[in-house]
C-alpha cells in the first residue's frame, strides 16, 4: 500500500492509499474554481458596512441641515427682535432700561444662536463602525476526475503551485498508458485529495470523503 501523500500512476489505475481509480472509466477531467466562502462572507460584510454607512451619513445630513436652519432662522428672529427692541423709547426711565434689557438680551442670544449656527456647521460626520478586515483570500482550485458512473474524485490545490501541478498531475494520467509507473507525491506538488467518491475502495482506511459545500 503506497503512502497516503502519493499516488501510484500506472497503465490502466490511479492507486491513493486503498482506492483506485481504473482508468478506463475515467469519462473525463476537468478543472474547477471551489466557492470562496471566506471571501463571500467578506464582501457581504463589507457591503452591510457600506450600506449601514451611507444610511447613516444621510440621516445625520439632514439632521445636520435641520439643526442649522433652525439656528439660522432664531438668529436672525432674536437679531431683529433686540433691534426692534433697542430702538424703543418711552417715557420712563424705568421703561427704557426694561425695554434696552429685553433687547440686549434678545441680541445675546441671537449670538449664541450663530454660534451654535457655525459649531453644527463645522461639525463633521463621522460613522463610528470599523469595516470588516479584509484579509487574505486566495482562491481554491480543484481537478474533478469524473467516472463512467456520474460518480467523481477531486484533488484540491493548496495554493497557486498546487494550481500548476494540478495540470500535470492531470496530464500524467492522460498519459498513463504511453509511459512507466510511477509515483506522484501530492505534498511536494501543493495538492490534497478533497473527494474519493467513485474510487473503488480495497480497505478500510480510505476516510477521505467531505461534504463539498464545506470546501471553502
Amino acid at each position: 500500500m503506497s503512502a497516503t501523500n502519493e499516488v501510484r500512476i500506472d497503465r490502466d489505475s490511479v492507486r491513493y492509499g486503498d482506492d483506485i481509480i481504473r482508468v478506463s472509466n475515467i469519462s473525463r477531467m476537468y478543472m474547477i474554481q471551489f466557492f470562496n466562502r471566506k471571501k463571500k462572507k467578506y464582501e457581504d460584510d463589507l457591503k452591510k458596512y457600506e450600506d449601514g454607512k451611507r444610511i447613516y451619513e444621510i440621516l445625520e445630513k439632514n439632521r445636520k441641515n435641520s439643526r442649522l436652519c433652525i439656528f439660522i432662522i432664531a438668529a436672525i428672529c432674536l437679531f431683529l427682535l433686540g433691534i426692534f427692541f433697542l430702538r424703543q423709547t418711552g417715557h420712563a426711565v424705568e421703561q427704557n432700561m426694561t425695554v434696552k434689557t429685553a433687547g440686549m438680551f434678545c441680541v445675546g442670544i441671537g449670538a449664541v444662536c450663530v454660534l451654535a449656527a457655525i459649531l453644527t456647521a463645522g461639525k463633521k460626520i463621522v460613522y463610528n463602525h470599523e469595516p470588516p478586515e479584509k484579509g487574505d483570500f486566495p482562491e481554491n482550485y480543484g481537478l474533478v476526475i469524473e467516472m463512467n458512473s456520474g460518480q467523481s474524485v477531486i484533488f484540491k490545490a493548496l495554493d497557486e503551485i498546487g494550481k500548476e501541478n494540478l495540470r500535470t498531475f492531470r496530464d500524467n494520467i492522460n498519459d498513463a498508458a504511453q509511459q512507466q509507473p510511477f509515483t506522484f507525491n501530492l505534498t511536494e506538488h501543493h495538492i490534497q485529495m478533497e473527494t474519493n467518491e467513485g474510487a473503488i475502495v480495497i480497505g478500510d482506511n480510505a476516510q477521505h470523503i467531505v461534504n463539498q459545500e464545506g470546501m471553502d
